[in-house]
């Protein structure tokens, strides 16, 4: 079986309910089987009726053309017609394609029902073992999507994982880009693509346990490393938690796959393992955990227990797990959180810690390389800056060399007397407390080549 999931050509269909649904029929013991597969197949059988329809009313639009030729006003009423067939037949569509995956969620089975159209026979030349070397594994752009011939689809099971990390690990882990993995972890990585993952530190390496989360884009293999593959993070998803969660909670594990018959840990087995599946309820208490609901709440009222703006209806509203993880406002609170806290509150190129008068730190979170180039909200693409250094950075006033340390100061655009003021007399940055939370030398090699220096001034300058 292709590690994506089961595969469908024609008369070389492969038995979705032995290999996806028997299993969890039988850990559930459920009695009545043939009665839960007639409905099964009632609803593949409504979805591939719904796509034909779709097939029709765009080939309706499509034969518009010719139909109408010569008279435009035909060929935009036979359009618009096949448009509105469109959209009239994708209502029933979508409640055929909510009762699949309600009937496969009922034995937890996390399915994206027919989530690729292939040309018939293209998925033969796939791996059908996770044995020999796969290819890059990714996703279309939207997670459930139509298609037009059905028996041309595959069904792809998804899931969320727990992956292990060192901080000291000698494999090429950069976690909010890219995490090293053996070809034994290979069919779970990939049925995780498209979906959270949550980073964790085993009890040798440290004392952190779960500390942050990312969504996985795609599966490679890693270029001249046999038997090796690389997990693709997807940009921007990447985000530590506020504090990290611990391994256990009332003596007892966050995960269910680690708890034993008596409620305590488990111990070998699964522990040990590098790469764990996470059914959906312990992803969102450990997520919970570590970046809680009110995160945004706590830092507006750190300093100041009546902010102004702050609004009480907003305050009780319990957004989702998923949604609090993708907010952009949430994750600028997180990320200004963490980096602020890894620089002491004090501005890395000033080197100075200013408070208001009711104790807030003035200092700001700066992204090295902005989230919408790609950058991610990981503290090693952000530094600590005063206001007015953070404006410089953002404008390529200053920027770092790639010893990590020099500040580089664009001299014909900044006055020598700003750059006494403000910068260190060193002229090194300060750097952050725990040295993992140095900034990456990728991110400051971007930024030199991207902004430093090339920004056009059509703004007055502070010290103006």
């Amino acid at each position: 079986m292709h590690p994506l999931g089961q595969v469908f050509v024609e008369d070389e269909t492969e038995d979705v309910v032995t290999e996806l649904i028997g299993p969890h029929l039988a850990a559930k013991g459920v009695g009545d089987v043939p009665e839960l597969l007639l409905e099964l197949l009632f609803l593949f059988v409504g979805h591939a009726i719904l796509c034909a329809a779709l097939s029709v009313a765009v080939l309706l639009c499509a034969l518009s053309k010719f139909v109408g030729f010569f008279d435009r006003d035909h060929k935009r009423k036979q359009c618009r017609a096949g448009i509105e067939a469109v959209r009239v037949g994708a209502r029933p569509y979508a409640c055929v394609m909510d009762a699949q995956r309600a009937f496969l969620a009922r034995y937890m089975v996390r399915v994206a029902p027919l989530a690729v159209c292939v040309r018939r026979g293209a998925q033969r030349g796939l791996n059908d073992s996770q044995n020999e070397s796969p290819g890059h594994v990714g996703l279309p752009n939207h997670r459930y999507s139509s298609c037009l011939s059905p028996w041309t689809c595959f069904i792809r099971v998804m899931v969320k994982l727990v992956l292990m990390h060192k901080a000291d690990s000698i494999y090429d882990d950069e976690l909010d880009v890219v995490y090293d993995f053996p070809r034994a972890y290979f069919k779970a990585m990939t049925e995780a693509v498209g979906d959270w993952i949550v980073y964790y530190e085993p009890v040798k390496a440290g004392p952190r346990g779960y500390f942050a989360v990312a969504k996985i884009k795609s599966v490679i293999p890693k270029p001249g490393s046999e038997g090796r593959y690389l997990a693709l993070i997807e940009p921007g998803s990447y985000l530590a938690f506020d504090s990290d969660v611990p391994r256990l909670l009332d003596g007892r594990p966050l995960e269910a796959a680690l708890t034993s018959e008596t409620g305590g840990p488990a111990s070998g087995g699964l522990v040990q393992s590098a790469v764990r599946r996470l059914p959906e309820a312990d992803f969102a208490r450990i997520v919970g955990l570590g970046l809680p609901q009110d995160l945004e709440e706590r830092e507006a009222t750190r300093y100041d227990p009546h902010p102004n703006g702050l609004q009480d209806e907003a305050l009780i509203f319990e957004r989702p797990v998923i949604e609090r993880l993708t907010r952009r406002k949430y994750r600028d609170v997180a990320f200004s959180r963490k980096v602020r806290e890894a620089y002491g509150y004090r501005c890395a190129i000033s080197g100075l810690q200013l408070r208001n008068g009711g104790g807030r730190p003035e200092v700001q979170a700066a992204h090295i390389r902005p989230v919408e180039r790609d950058g991610s909200d990981s503290v090693r693409n952000g530094l600590a800056l005063s206001g007015t250094l953070h404006w410089m950075f953002d404008r390529g006033l200053i920027s770092i060399a790639d010893d990590r340390e020099t500040i580089l100061v664009s001299r014909n655009k900044v006055p020598g007397d700003v750059i006494d003021r403000l910068i260190r007399p060193s002229g090194r940055l300060l750097k952050p407390e725990n040295p993992h939370h140095l900034p990456h030398p990728e991110n400051l090699r971007w930024h030199r080549e991207n902004v430093f220096g090339q920004v056009v001034m059509d703004e007055a300058s502070p010290w103006e």
